[in-house]
């Protein structure tokens, strides 16, 4: 490609980062791409003050495995499930140590969103209104979102013998 003048060019990195006058004065940052390249351009804005909770990203993969529900370790609870989702509520149970709360919901005949299956998309988020869950693995939640009650139900499995969960909830 031919370079144009005052264009950049490439991965960014800090080093582009540096070239783009004002980068640090902006309200929100949102970050699409490979993981490496999110790391690094989050790792820059924090080392330059910006607050994590205005930092937003989409990664295109999750960047390592993490545990499944086989290996996460949570006793083994047989779990009462509401899943609502337009209004309609599915009831079933399920194992904490068995699928996710998402598959669960879909043999159960709830039509909920998904698109990754990978904890990446947050196309699966819904709100735990009663209860409780754990994720094996969260890349798109914030921390405040999860600390409200958020999951992303495809890495999600329950803990508790009641759980409800809100696809409308948002």
């Amino acid at each position: 490609r031919e370079e144009v003048e005052g264009s950049l060019k490439g991965r960014i990195n800090s080093e582009t980062l540096d070239k783009i006058d004002g980068i640090l004065s902006a309200d929100a940052y949102y970050i699409c791409g490979p993981g490496k390249m999110i790391d690094e351009v989050s790792e820059y804005l924090m080392k330059n003050d910006i607050e994590k909770s205005k930092i937003h990203f989409e990664k295109f993969s999750s960047s390592k495995k993490k545990k499944d529900s086989e290996e996460l370790e949570i006793i083994d609870v047989l779990s009462n499930i509401t899943v609502i989702m337009d209004d309609e509520e599915f009831e079933y149970k399920l194992s904490s140590k068995g699928e996710s709360i998402l598959d669960s919901a879909m043999q159960a005949g709830a039509d909920v969103p998904f698109s990754c299956k990978g904890g990446v998309c947050c196309t699966c988020k819904a709100k735990v209104m009663e209860g409780k869950a754990v994720m094996s693995e969260n890349y798109a939640l914030s921390e405040e979102e999860v600390r409200d009650g958020y999951i992303l139900t495809c890495k999600a499995h329950p803990v508790s013998e009641k759980i409800i969960v809100d696809f409308d909830e948002m």
